[in-house]
């Protein structure tokens, strides 16, 4: 399994600005679909 962190994403984003708005709305799907808060 290979983690992405937000730091590598913002990095690459500098280096290639063009991607900076598909990564951001990538990273903030997969966010909401897979790291959301466990029930209580």
């Amino acid at each position: 399994m290979h983690v992405i962190t937000r730091k590598r994403l913002n990095e690459f984003a500098q280096k290639y600005p063009e991607t900076k708005t598909a990564l951001s709305g990538w990273y903030e799907n997969i966010k909401k679909k897979f790291f959301h808060p466990l029930p209580n």
